[in-house]
């Protein structure tokens, strides 16, 4: 269990460190420029042994044509940083919102 919360915080907080530069539209996921400083991410809590979040999962490609990627809560934080405490539950929704490729069956 231990490892599993691991590997989600670092996939959730991945999306934030990764080198890329700011997209020229801001675009779904969009990065600071080259050289600039980076933001702390947003900090999200348990309340009463709970942590409930809902995310949607997002990809877009740079002007470079890298694939960025991130999940963005409801209220627009992207890749917000999780907090819990040993017991706690965490309640995790999370909708794809890659589109699918040309041609593909759904």
């Amino acid at each position: 269990m231990k490892h599993m919360l691991r590997a989600i915080l670092f996939a959730l907080g991945l999306g934030v460190l990764l080198p890329a530069q700011a997209l020229a539209d801001g675009g779904v996921c969009p990065r600071p420029a080259a050289g600039s400083e980076v933001a702390r991410p947003p900090d999200l809590y348990s309340t009463n042994g709970l942590l409930e979040v809902t995310f949607n999962y997002y990809t877009s490609v740079d002007d470079a044509g890298r694939t960025l990627f991130c999940f963005v809560t409801q209220d627009g934080m992207e890749s917000p940083t999780l907090h819990v405490n040993p017991g706690d539950e965490i309640r995790i929704s999370l909708t794809n919102m890659v589109p699918a490729a040309p041609g593909a069956i759904r």
